[in-house]
């Protein structure tokens, strides 16, 4: 039988070691507990253990066919290069002022860095220098979502951050090699202005290619990461000089430079050339809402596509300062108080297509309606060339064929009104008058007449092949331009005729390219014949008497040959120009958007100067050849009061181009005798 102190000591035995194993139970629950949070920490850590694994946010670019960069879309503007493209001297620049040590160190992290970044958080003193480039690398590519958290100075997020940073950097630096960290970094360390990599900082302050930059470049560029926003060397000059000079130092202490060198760099100033992108709101924003239609949001502002537009730079800015100059000279002439007229302008490649310019307003800021796009007015007699084209096309009428000029009751067939066509105000009715004077002098009678004999129908048609895809009235105003159209599928349609007939759409986008290079879509090509080149050149020779002797012969002083028409509907609340050299098409509309009469103003006088304005400009750098003849035109001298072939040495003969087997044949009588009376016919019986 146990004793009473032997039943004492097996008490405290048992009483120690319940004690233990609640001290066991304790710290086993404590190590557990500190893996599953240490495992709840780095459970959801993204992969990243090969380089292909990079996919960086990438900015789409739009580009012309030359190459050079007009605008971008992105939500974080970046373009990525090769790191044998990146020069060596921004390389060690970037080491020596980051992380001198990069090379040389076995792990992704800095022990050091950190105990001196945790010294200085607890001393309160600045803190810098506690991560490497392989821990940017993770902040600003792994991590970057969890900034705001630990921005706030919340002890456990930060901690959680810090953490996962740490486990992050060794994983990177176990699986890739110093190149490629470092490649990393330069392609997506911030510098400020929202630009993103090394390529993207140096087109945006010097205005070249990484691969271009020199040694005080680099240098700049390698100390702004710190601090992107305070050291901009365009809003904080002076703070970007210091910390220049701050990474040279550490480049000639390391051996990269000369002392030399050094002290060249350091008297030699800043200077930064921001890009100046053309004047190309309502452009870009027509390129930007077909891209995003066509492959999204993410792909637009995060996929990196490179993208070949039309534009024409300088075009496109003279267009946009011919708008500007033209319609304060209108406001000035008129006086229109508050409410201002628009104004819109396109210039096409008529044989590419390239939307060479497009401008849908004053002020893309104020408003984004593309008025050279979206909004659909009556083109008035900026049309008849369309009328002119099927009736000449039809083997019915010549350029010489002879037409009154005279008010008359014409029925539509279509809707039974009876009306009578007048020219604009003040004119007075010439009577006999060849299609040539009719079209330059825009004569509205002739017009109606040649839609009556033809049809509206066939006129429809061939406007819809040539380039117009707004919906057209069966009626007979449409002979006076009674539709709607936008401005550049009239551009677009006039195009056609400089381009011999041969149709293709507007090219605002030609070409689309992805990220890794495959092609997405491309366009362009021969286009489709769809009028006949003899009848597309008759039209164009037509339209050269409207500038040589007609409503546009303010642009004669331009220098040609030239062709083009004059638009103003009878209520004088558009005015049209639209008129091209054998290279280049351009078309301008004035108007006000709530629909409100121009006053006094017409085509000849509102839209024709901002024309005249753009293609001084562009016919510098586009100078005018002659427009090209199909070997099927024939020509003959004819008498311009007949339309018959001028008798010989005759004083008034004037050559005129005729489809095959439609000159006349028939001999003007001499000056001074009888003219046969049964010549000037009305309607479709002189037809």
């Amino acid at each position: 039988m146990a004793t009473k102190k032997q039943t004492k000591t097996r008490g405290k035995q048992a009483r120690r070691g319940s004690f233990l194993k609640l001290l066991l139970g304790a710290v086993l629950l404590c190590v557990l507990g500190g893996l599953a949070a240490a495992l709840s920490l780095l459970r959801d850590l993204p992969r990243f253990d090969r380089l292909t694994d990079y996919e960086p946010k990438l900015a789409t670019h739009l580009l012309t066919v030359e190459g050079r960069e007009v605008a971008a879309f992105y939500n974080e503007r970046r373009t990525v290069v090769p790191m044998d493209r990146i020069p060596k001297i921004l390389r060690q620049a970037v080491i020596s002022s980051e992380d001198k040590d990069f090379y040389s160190r076995t792990g992704g992290v800095s022990a050091t860095g950190i105990l001196r970044a945790l010294f200085k958080r607890v001393t309160g003193g600045r803190i810098e220098g506690g991560s490497t480039i392989t821990q940017q690398v993770v902040k600003t590519f792994l991590l970057s979502g969890e900034e705001e958290g630990a921005s706030r100075g919340r002890t456990w997020k930060s901690f959680r951050r810090k953490l996962r940073e740490v486990v992050l950097a060794e994983r990177i630096s176990n699986n890739l090699s110093r190149d490629d960290i470092l490649y990393l970094y330069l392609n997506q360390i911030y510098f400020g202005h929202l630009r993103y990599g090394v390529e993207e900082a140096a087109r945006y302050y010097f205005g070249k290619h990484v691969w271009e930059l020199g040694l005080g470049e680099a240098a700049l560029l390698a100390g702004m990461p710190q601090s992107p926003q305070g050291y901009s060397p365009i809003h904080h000059p002076e703070a970007a000089k210091r910390r220049q000079l701050y990474v040279l130092h550490r480049l000639r202490e390391d051996g990269v430079i000369s002392e030399a060198q050094e002290k060249a760099e350091e008297v030699r100033p800043i200077a930064v050339h921001p890009p100046q992108d053309p004047k190309a709101g309502y452009y870009n924003e027509e390129v930007r809402h077909y891209l995003e239609v066509r492959y999204g949001l993410t792909a637009l502002y995060e996929g990196g596509l490179q993208v070949t537009v039309g534009m024409d730079p300088e075009l496109q800015d003279a267009a946009v300062d011919a708008l500007a100059k033209g319609l304060a000279s209108l406001d000035k002439r008129e006086g229109y108080g508050d409410v201002k007229p628009e104004a819109a302008m396109v210039a096409i490649d008529p044989q590419s297509r390239r939307v060479l310019a497009l401008v849908g307003g004053t002020d893309f800021e104020k408003t984004q309606f593309d008025r050279a796009v979206q909004a659909h007015r009556q083109p008035g007699s900026s049309f008849k060339p369309f009328v002119y084209a099927a009736a000449l096309d039809s083997g019915k009428v010549t350029a010489a064929t002879v037409m009154l000029d005279s008010p008359e009751l014409v029925r539509d067939p279509r809707t039974g009104v009876v009306w009578k066509p007048v020219n604009d105000e003040g004119e007075d009715f010439e009577g006999p008058i060849t299609l040539r004077r009719a079209l330059a002098e825009s004569k509205n009678t002739v017009a109606v007449k040649l839609i009556e004999a033809v049809g509206p129908d066939p006129v429809i048609d061939l406007a819809h092949k040539l380039g117009i895809v707004s919906e057209l009235p069966h009626t007979l105003t449409l002979g006076l331009g009674a539709g709607e159209v936008s401005l550049l599928e009239l551009c677009n349609a006039y195009a056609t005729f400089d381009a011999q007939g041969r149709y293709a759409p507007p090219l605002l986008v030609e070409r689309v390219v992805d990220r890794k290079g495959q092609l997405l879509e491309g366009h362009g090509g021969d286009g489709s014949q769809v009028l006949r080149p003899e009848v597309a050149y008759i039209v164009t020779d037509l339209l050269q008497s409207v500038i040589s002797e007609g409503t546009g012969r303010r642009a004669h002083e331009l220098p040609g040959p030239l062709a083009g028409k004059t638009g103003t509907p009878s209520d004088a609340r558009d005015a049209w120009f639209i008129g091209y050299s054998r290279d280049l098409v351009a078309g301008a509309w004035v108007g006000f958007d709530d629909h409100r009469p121009l006053g006094r103003e017409t085509g000849a006088s509102a839209a024709l100067p901002l024309w005249m304005a753009f293609m001084g400009k562009a016919l510098k750098t586009h100078p005018p050849q002659p427009f090209w003849v199909p070997p099927q035109v024939v020509f003959a001298k004819v008498d311009p009061a007949t339309g018959k072939l001028a008798p010989p040495n005759a004083a008034q003969a004037e050559t005129e181009p005729f489809l095959p087997g439609t000159a006349p044949t028939a001999v003007a009588l001499p000056a001074g005798q009888a003219h046969d009376k049964d010549l000037f016919l009305r309607g479709d019986r002189s037809l």
